[in-house]
């Protein structure tokens, strides 16, 4: 998950629970020889205060991964 924490499955949640920019590295294996590797950068911001627009700047810090 880019800080040392891992995850398996073909799905899953998963909650950052500091602020950072992140490396997320997936390794596909479908139990061939053949591995596919792919790398994603994700960044956690503080969602910004509900101002009078109703809280439409809020953005969660949970990403889903998966099909």
């Amino acid at each position: 998950m880019g800080n040392g924490d891992t995850r398996e499955g073909p799905q899953f949640s998963y909650t950052y629970t500091r602020e950072g920019t992140y490396t997320v590295t997936a390794v596909c294996d479908d139990g061939s020889k053949a591995t596919i590797n792919t790398a994603i950068v994700v960044t956690i911001m503080t969602p910004v205060p509900a101002g009078p627009g109703g809280g439409q700047n809020q953005s969660p810090i949970q990403r889903q991964f998966g099909k």
